[in-house]
């Protein structure tokens, strides 16, 4: 044992020690994990291992600092074991190299370098440098050139077909002047090819900030493509991927989010969600992992259609969880209230769980509500504009007693009224694990039916939380502005205004920005 460390935080992943051993035994190091908790588990991201070793150049170039002696006033002599002929860099910045001089006392050379800070060196004779291994071509572009674009869709290469077709309608239906990009040309020109969401971001306000009036401004930002918390794809789950903004790491599962508000910071000083970041532009996300998926595009423009239209747009089905003292109830209850107060004629379909019978199911030894089961999906089936949820989900289902099965999302045929979801749970907007589908990504990723769009937390939320933004959202999405119906994406942006620190951050938007009205469809 080379020494110890105690955490007792949850959320404390990361722990800097210092050891000074002597020789590894057998070249190995042994990690291990003591606790009283006997299901306790930990994880290794890396261990760093630095050593003092003799400079002897040997053809190849050598990488070397001194980590014992940096602080105010220190000073390091290097001794290296080579040619008269070599070159020494300070390579400490990689934007300022320096060439350092040395003294040669044959078969050594040195140097003393301040050491105020780390510096850090290469030597090499230019005899054997490294190969970079050949990628690929990049095609000429000029993302630059783009300016006063009122909706841009980035999307991934494999998707630019069936992302220009959606450009095309709402250019012709909807008057927007759109531009498709794909990440991989984002990434080329603003990340030096690296797979950086930042570079996403520079772009996107490149184009915000070219605009010369409110008519060619840039208001509405389509991500059509699924994220992954893996986008350099390190653990190889492949390259198909429109990445989103992942929090810093965290185990606490009320600090690991991540969020598409990031491309909607528009300020020069944004991007660190330090609470008093406000977005600038309506952000969706269709999250198609796959060619298939991405026929999606029928479904949504279909969603216009005059055949789509009827009395169900003028339906809004409100779900409460049960029990914690009828908070879900009476959170559901106030939204219904208010959709109903509004001069829309809206008419409110109440499914509160309580209002129903609870049996045991006695194969899974768990409460049902089979006829509160039964309710919502003929909601689905029969149709509404907005299908709207308060209280408790996991990764499969709304409730403990499952009274929304997700698997259902994935079959439900209702194409022709297809419903927003307004989803106030935990998770049903998750998005970046690219081996499991949400609740969220389900029902708009079903081809046949499912809903028009969902907005709902990316992690877990509180009630609270939940319950805050839909009551803004609800405001604003059934409120004119001087006679004007708001898009999804306005409601989704004024609300993010309105409440843009944490945690609402991670409560995202899945769907089109730019969607119309949901009674009207103007």
């Amino acid at each position: 044992m080379v020494g110890t460390t105690v955490q007792d935080n949850f959320a404390s992943i990361v722990n800097n020690n210092r050891y000074v051993i002597g020789p590894l035994i057998n070249d190995s190091i042994v990690l291990t994990l003591q606790s009283p908790n006997s299901t306790a588990e930990g994880w290794l991201n890396f261990i760093e291992v630095n050593a003092i070793r003799n400079l002897i150049f040997d053809q190849s170039p050598i990488s070397f600092r001194d980590l014992r002696k940096t602080g105010t006033g220190q000073v390091v002599k290097y001794n290296l074991t080579a040619n008269a002929g070599i070159k020494i860099w300070d390579v400490t910045a990689f934007n300022d190299i320096k060439n350092q001089l040395y003294t040669v006392n044959a078969p050594v050379v040195n140097f003393n370098s301040e050491a105020d800070s780390l510096r850090e060196f290469i030597a090499f004779d230019g005899s054997n440098f490294l190969q970079p291994n050949f990628i690929g071509t990049v095609s000429n572009q000029n993302l630059h050139s783009i300016s006063q674009q009122n909706m841009i869709i980035v999307t991934d290469k494999d998707f630019v077909n069936e992302a220009t077709t959606l450009a095309q309608y709402h250019q012709t239906v909807d008057g927007l002047s759109t531009t498709v990009v794909s990440s991989e040309q984002v990434f080329n020109e603003y990340g030096s090819g690296v797979r950086d969401p930042g570079a996403i971001r520079d772009f996107i306000r490149q184009v915000y900030y070219s605009a010369s009036s409110s008519a060619d401004s840039l208001k509405y930002v389509l991500m059509f493509g699924a994220p992954s918390y893996d986008y350099k794809n390190i653990l190889g789950h492949g390259q198909t991927v429109v990445p989103t903004h992942e929090s810093d790491g965290s185990i606490n599962l009320t600090q690991t989010y991540c969020t598409d508000d990031f491309y909607s910071l528009m300020d020069s000083s944004e991007g660190m969600f330090y609470n008093n970041e406000i977005a600038d532009l309506a952000i969706g996300r269709i999250p198609v992992r796959t060619s298939q998926e991405a026929q999606v595009i029928n479904k949504i423009m279909g969603y216009s259609a005059s055949s789509s239209f009827g009395m169900w747009r003028t339906l809004i089905t409100s779900v409460a969880d049960d029990q914690d003292y009828n908070i879900h109830f009476r959170q559901t209850d106030t939204l219904a209230e208010r959709i109903e107060s509004y001069d829309c004629g809206l008419n409110s379909n109440k499914i509160y769980a309580d209002a129903f019978v609870e049996i045991y199911d006695s194969i899974t030894n768990q409460e049902r509500y089979p006829d509160a089961n039964i309710e919502i999906q003929k909601a689905f089936q029969q149709g509404c504009a907005v299908i709207q949820y308060m209280g408790h989900a996991d990764s499969t289902a709304w409730a403990s007693e499952r009274i929304l099965e997700y698997e259902f999302l994935d079959t439900v045929n209702n194409i022709s009224n297809l419903p927003l979801i307004l989803a106030g749970t935990v998770s049903f907007n998750a998005v970046d694990d690219p081996e499991q589908y949400s609740g969220g990504q389900r029902a708009l990723m079903n081809l046949t039916g499912g809903c028009i769009a969902s907005i709902a937390a990316s992690r877990l939320a509180y009630s609270s939380s939940n319950n805050n933004f839909m009551q803004r959202m609800i405001l604003y999405l059934f409120e004119r502005n001087s006679g004007r119906w708001p898009t999804l994406g306005d409601a989704f942006l004024y609300t993010k205004k309105a409440m843009y620190v944490d945690p609402y951050v991670f409560i995202c938007s899945f769907g089109r920005s730019c969607n119309k009205n949901f009674i009207t469809g103007k």
